[in-house]
């Protein structure tokens, strides 16, 4: 029977509780390094809101905050920071960036198989499309929100991709089909506490209805 050398043995395991105590530390320290950058950012795009900060100030806090994000290994809290940083984008009307960061917020949701996030791409880049007045872009890019909303069973979101759609749909003057969609939302919304949303879809109704002269439907 062959004789265990223990002093080789108890080395081994020397070398074994090093190893493991070194990758723990470093998870740790990587855990911690994510805290640290995410209460900064938070930190920052609190400060975007501020009114004594100029608007070329709120664009460097801004570029600092995407910075930091972009260093974030975890792809489902980047995606979460880089959200928060696009919309506070399009809060500053700066839709250059809004876009740009939001191809990039595509990106992270197709790779983490999120349609949450897609469908949220799809949402924001009708309202990019609303901003520079190209409404049939719009219109289809709230189309595809719409469709991803209602396969993941989010009924408020699709109601609401549905009057966006109506809406754009009568300002191109197609009064059939968004009058469809003021419809559409409303059957949604059936059961949802969302009463505003609802109030704005029977308004929109009442709107359309005076355009194409049916004043009875109007006031009904």
């Amino acid at each position: 029977m062959k004789q265990i050398n223990f002093e080789k043995f108890s080395l081994i395991l020397l070398v074994l509780f090093v190893l493991v105590c070194s990758c723990k530390n470093e998870q740790a320290q990587k855990y911690q390094y994510n805290i640290d950058r995410t209460d900064s950012i938070n930190v920052l795009i609190k400060q975007v809101s501020l009114a004594e900060n100029t608007y070329e100030k709120k664009q460097l806090i801004l570029s600092n905050a995407y910075n930091l994000s972009s260093k974030i290994a975890d792809d489902s809290l980047r995606a979460k920071y880089l959200f928060e940083i696009l919309m506070s984008y399009y809060g500053l009307e700066d839709y250059r960036s809004f876009n740009k960061l939001n191809q990039e917020y595509l990106h992270l949701g197709i790779k983490l198989g999120d349609t949450l996030k897609i469908a949220d791409f799809h949402w924001n880049k009708a309202s990019y499309f609303v901003r520079l007045e190209v409404l049939e872009s719009a219109y289809i890019y709230y189309d595809n929100a719409q469709k991803l909303f209602k396969k993941i069973g989010h009924k408020y979101f699709a109601a609401k991709m549905q009057y966006n759609m109506s809406y754009v749909l009568r300002r191109i003057k197609d009064y059939t089909r968004s009058e469809i969609y003021a419809i559409k939302a409303i059957e949604n919304l059936q059961g949802l506490d969302k009463k505003l949303l609802l109030y704005r879809c029977y308004n929109h109704l009442g709107l359309l209805f005076n355009d194409l002269k049916q004043y009875e439907k109007s006031i009904s």
